[in-house]
């Protein structure tokens, strides 16, 4: 038993301590320099400034973590417990006919449905195996493409957010993205030449933070952005953006923009396929030029059509429409240009803003990158498509038929030249 004089004593010494400790502390934090905003670490800042803006200390959240990726169970848990979502749109429908016939899917759209964690709309993507030959593996290049491309680039606006995928659900591959609920005819039409403007930069500000990234599109046609209900675009066909340069582009597409630029530089068909081949896209690579190239057509795409009594200058731009107009043409006719001096998606972005600004713009030299320079290919190694020279054949009953040629069976364009190969059943 400790006695109760010496308890007592002890009792007021440890008090003593503990006060003199607190004097202490409080002395030298009264003489501690007060920080500067430079002293102030960001967090901190950002904690300081919610304060004296009267929130609450709940409000001063650290950054939101990235969302977790779900997989297999999680999208075989939305197919079987589903979240309806009242006055949904029928899911669109689209398909490919093959060889012998037959509608296909390779990618169709399963469920409008919704996160259960978060109460996000989501599509749900079925990538379908609809050919027999194990050999045949494009739905799944396409599926592991859209999955790697969201995945390594989940803070883009401009691509829908990733919530769950599956490599094999009863023999399907599935994604689940992001719903966005409009077309681009669904989106108010700008009024005014600034809105207008505006709204074509914002769609080229996908192909340039693409380019930035060093991607590229190798689908490009109208309809392959969408809008989200707080007015960004969004690339739809993700499986078709890959890293550039690529030798994966659609050749009826290729064919049809070399078509084009042949029109539009006034070039013969022998002109046009070799620049293609030698210059242009050697070797068959493409990259960010092929959606350059295309910038008439996104031109035509914006949801609305250009013309002075939409697009008509207002109080806001010093250029009137017609001028604006001539502008843009030239910027259209650079981008497809065949030189080497083609621009990037960010110079046409500029190239825009000046049009609107002052009614031109300067061709100036694009940065390089690496995925900008494609080698000129070996004019040793080129060979032009076989041409004959031969009139027309008229059939008695009206029309005109197809002649064998040196062998082969030529089609003719409108010219007395003929360069591509016809159907052996259209030959005399």
């Amino acid at each position: 038993m400790i006695p109760r004089k010496l308890g007592l004593l002890y009792a007021v010494t440890l008090a003593a301590v503990f006060w003199l400790g607190f004097v202490v502390y409080y002395a030298l934090q009264m003489q501690m320099p007060v920080p500067g905003p430079s002293e102030i670490l960001p967090e901190q800042r950002s904690f300081r400034r919610e304060r004296e803006e009267g929130k609450p200390e709940e409000a001063a959240a650290t950054e939101t973590p990235t969302r977790e990726i779900k997989g297999c169970e999680w999208i075989r848990n939305r197919l079987h417990n589903p979240i309806d979502i009242p006055g949904s749109r029928p899911l669109p429908k689209s398909g490919k006919r093959n060889t012998d016939g037959n509608v296909f899917w390779l990618k169709s759209p399963e469920m409008h449905t919704k996160n259960p964690e978060t109460g996000e709309e989501i599509m749900i993507l079925k990538y379908n195996i609809y050919n027999r030959d194990p050999s045949w593996t494009q739905h799944t290049e396409k599926y592991e493409n859209t999955v790697s491309v969201l995945s390594e680039h989940r803070s883009e606006t401009f691509l829908p957010r990733l919530h769950a995928h599956c490599r094999d659900i009863d023999g399907y591959h599935y994604i689940a993205v992001e719903y966005i609920s409009k077309h681009m005819n669904e989106v108010p039409k700008p009024e005014g030449l600034p809105a207008c403007v505006d709204r074509a930069i914002d769609i080229m500000t996908m192909f340039s933070t693409m380019d930035d990234k060093g991607l590229c599109m190798m689908d490009m046609k109208p309809g392959q952005w969408m809008v989200r209900d707080d007015g960004t675009f969004v690339i739809q066909d993700v499986d078709d953006i890959v890293a550039s340069p690529t030798k994966v582009v659609y050749k009826d597409q290729a064919e049809g923009l070399m078509a084009t630029v042949q029109r539009f530089n006034r070039l013969s068909a022998r002109e046009i396929d070799k620049l293609w081949k030698l210059r242009m896209f050697p070797g068959k690579q493409f990259n960010i030029r092929y959606a350059v190239m295309s910038f008439s057509m996104i031109m035509n795409d914006l949801g609305f059509q250009w013309s002075s009594r939409r697009c008509a200058g207002s109080a806001e731009s010093t250029v009137d429409y017609d001028t604006f107009h001539t502008c843009r043409k030239k910027l259209e006719a650079w981008s497809m240009s065949v030189g080497d001096d083609w621009p990037t998606p960010t110079q046409l972005i500029s190239g825009l803003k000046s049009c609107r600004a002052d009614g031109t713009f300067q061709r100036n030299a694009r940065d390089e990158k690496p995925w900008h320079a494609l080698p000129a290919g070996d004019e040793a190694n080129y060979r032009p498509p076989s041409a004959c020279v031969r009139a027309y054949d008229n059939k008695q009953s009206g029309g005109r038929t197809f002649t064998k040629c040196e062998g082969s069976c030529c089609r003719n364009k409108g010219s007395n030249k003929c360069y591509y190969t016809a159907k052996a059943s259209m030959c005399s």
